[in-house]
């Protein structure tokens, strides 16, 4: 296969932009880089007992402790407030193969439904405003995103929400991905401009997302 067309075989799978990402890091080196750091994680996985590390110790387990505090927090607004939400990345990982966080991890992640995600948006930072001050607040990350931590960020401790949308059962891998690539593409050049509602509409009529029910999360 000719370098051009491995170029127009990345540009069907991943878009023009990740075509264009994948030629960048391939003339620049990056791509060498990135092989070289998959052959250490293969190294890892294959011959080192991840599972042996030892926790960590001193300031980094001291963050870790503050981020299991926050993500006790937010847990009691959800209850509070009826929201579902499951740990996951890295925060799943360590909880399932260190039983509490991955020996080098500095922050949490969790999903949430679409559905709770937004009203957890819209109210959030309303909620963490009442504890006073110094407290926990909101920080609005993107419609992909957001994240809480305390207000005084060189704490470090931080905790990213991320939305899970609902789809149809009949939905194939290759049609699924093409949509999102298509929303992807809408998102970047006008969809920042769009309320959290407005999105979702779009968002809903492009990927074929039940948004709210019927569907396969």
């Amino acid at each position: 296969m000719s370098k051009l067309q491995k170029f127009f075989l990345k540009v069907k799978q991943e878009g023009i932009t990740g075509a264009f990402n994948f030629a960048y890091k391939k003339v620049s080196g990056l791509k060498k880089y990135e092989d070289e750091i998959d052959t250490l994680y293969y190294f890892l996985n294959h011959f080192v007992d991840i599972t042996k590390i030892e926790s960590a110790k001193g300031a980094l387990r001291k963050l870790q402790l503050c981020d299991a505090v926050l993500l006790a927090i937010f847990d009691a607004i959800c209850k509070k407030e009826g929201w579902t939400y499951w740990l996951s990345w890295g925060t799943l990982l360590g909880a399932v193969r260190h039983k509490g966080f991955v020996p080098w991890d500095d922050d949490t992640d969790i999903d949430m439904p679409r559905k709770d995600y937004d009203e957890a948006r819209r109210k959030l930072s309303e909620i963490f405003a009442s504890f006073g001050e110094d407290s926990v607040t909101c920080y609005i990350a993107g419609a992909d995103r957001l994240g809480i931590g305390y207000k005084h960020l060189q704490t470090g401790v931080w905790c990213d929400i991320f939305p899970v949308d609902d789809v149809h059962y009949d939905d194939s891998i290759e049609s699924l991905s093409s949509r999102i690539r298509k929303y992807k593409k809408f998102y970047r050049k006008s969809g920042k401009n769009l309320d959290v509602d407005e999105l979702g509409k779009i968002r809903e009529k492009i990927i074929n997302s039940t948004y709210g029910g019927g569907g396969l999360i």
